[in-house]
């Protein structure tokens, strides 16, 4: 049985994230990397929800 994902609650933390690092370490520190490592999941699994980096600063 495939597992029970909680997308809006996923995207919502991707969202956090960016908010995080762009105010600990402004706007130059997010990462897909530095996200993915902020919300404890890989890469891949952020670009499920974001194309890019800039999708990923527009978006929060």
């Amino acid at each position: 049985m495939p597992r029970q994902v909680d997308h809006a609650a996923r995207l919502a933390a991707v969202e956090d994230a960016v908010v995080a690092i762009a105010a600990d370490a402004g706007f130059d520190a997010v990462t897909i990397r530095a996200v993915a490592g902020h919300v404890g999941a890989s890469t891949s699994v952020v670009t499920h929800y974001v194309g890019s980096r800039e999708e990923l600063l527009c978006n929060a």
